[in-house]
């Protein structure tokens, strides 16, 4: 058996436990996500949902850094459980329940801030994820990510609403070939053409530049981080409660400039969430951190076209959107 064959090069352990998953991907997926060193900074739902995820797929090593402690943990961190000490930090917490749900995997928790991250200390990993921090913040560690040639994802999650954003940089993958049933003979396949896709940084993705090109149908929810953002820049800090006026206002020029109307017109109410950092629901984190998660595996294996570059979820409306920003 080929399959058999191949699997020698992971241990009989890894070739146990990833049998399914091999027989999808194969050997040489399950050995790149073996190999791969992952940051998730900010232990918030949504992370937490990814982190699960990739754990379970076999990563190589999981890294988080979280300093906020259990006391304060996000309602959708199902990582953290109730006998924990309340003064210990989320990652440290997170960290015995990941390694109970996949003992291969190394699961590591670091202290530190965002802000004092520099390029030197991302650069050992493949990818790093960054959740539930400013806007600020996270543009800046995708600026430093791209000085270290590390993939980059971003996300947050409010009480009705969450997204995650990707900058794959220079990405090639390979699509997945289509499987035959067994009792049909196929000829034999052609080898699987190798895609490359650039993408845009956060910034660049956010910028007021954008509007004028938006579809009609854009999500609601990308209209009104645009602009929060757009706020912010006007004010020098992060926005809160207290600069909703501007925010409406600003979100008022991207509905005027991208001819938004009628049922297409953004909603204020995703921007007082926003500007109020509610806390994130947990079914919504779990929907945003299941793909998420899904992308994160599509970053380290090359395999199947990543998701470019946005993906909203609406409780209101009830839809997840995949929105390409700038669009094409």
């Amino acid at each position: 058996d080929e399959l058999l064959k191949d699997s020698a090069a992971l241990t009989t352990a890894e070739a146990a436990v990833y049998d399914r998953q091999i027989r999808v991907w194969g050997v040489g997926t399950q050995q790149r996500l073996g190999k791969a060193r992952i940051l998730f900074i900010g232990c918030t739902g949504v992370a937490a949902e990814a982190c699960k995820n990739v754990v379970l797929a076999g990563i190589g090593s999981v890294t988080l850094m979280d300093d906020i402690r259990v006391l304060n943990v996000d309602p959708g961190n199902f990582l953290v459980h109730n006998d924990v000490d309340p003064n210990s930090s989320i990652a440290e917490s997170s960290v015995q329940v990941l390694k109970e749900m996949n003992p291969m995997v190394s699961v590591f928790s670091i202290e530190g801030f965002v802000d004092d991250l520099n390029a030197e200390n991302l650069a050992s990993y493949q990818v790093v994820i960054v959740s539930g921090v400013s806007f600020d913040s996270q543009e800046r560690v995708n600026g430093l990510c791209r000085a270290s040639g590390v993939k980059f994802f971003s996300s947050n999650c409010f009480s009705s609403c969450g997204y995650f954003f990707a900058d794959l940089l220079s990405h090639s993958f390979t699509r997945q070939a289509k499987r035959t049933e067994d009792h049909v003979v196929a000829s034999a396949p052609a080898p699987p053409k190798e895609e490359t896709l650039t993408f845009n940084t956060l910034q660049e993705a956010l910028s007021p530049e954008v509007w004028a090109h938006l579809p009609r149908r854009v999500s609601k929810v990308y209209v009104a981080l645009s602009a929060v953002r757009a706020a912010e820049r006007d004010l020098g800090h992060q926005a809160g409660i207290c600069d909703l006026p501007l925010a409406i206002s600003k979100q008022d020029q991207v509905a005027q400039t991208a001819n938004l109307r009628g049922k297409n017109a953004p909603d204020s109410s995703i921007l007082e969430e926003i500007v109020s950092n509610t806390t994130g629901h947990p079914a919504v984190a779990a929907i945003v951190g299941g793909f998420l998660g899904q992308e994160i595996l599509k970053a380290v294996s090359g395999k199947n076209s990543p998701l470019q570059n946005f993906f909203f979820f609406d409780v209101n409306s009830g839809d997840g959107k995949i929105e390409k920003m700038p669009p094409s």
